[in-house]
């Protein structure tokens, strides 16, 4: 297990996972992304079972946690910043 820090330029949806599936280092638990496409087109149709899921994918769930989201709404500036789960450490 290796943990990356990673830093979009975007913020476009999937470009986190897109681009480590891209070189080969999918996200543990990534129900779309470096699994072949029939397991996920029975995820996004919503036919996989979470049993199933979680026994083909690793996981319960996606293992990618944002700790700083920083944007800009109606000329304002947000900060948010999360702590670091103790799941990860």
């Amino acid at each position: 297990t290796t943990l990356v820090e990673a830093i979009p330029i975007t913020g476009r949806q999937h470009q986190i996972r897109v681009h480590l599936d891209s070189i080969g280092h999918t996200i543990l638990g990534d129900p779309i992304y470096g699994v072949d496409d029939q397991i996920a087109d029975e995820y996004l149709r919503k036919i996989l079972s979470d049993e199933k899921r979680i026994e083909l994918i690793g996981a319960k769930r996606l293992m990618l946690h944002a700790n700083n989201l920083l944007f800009v709404y109606k000329d304002k500036e947000y900060d948010i910043t999360s702590k670091f789960s103790k799941f990860y450490e």
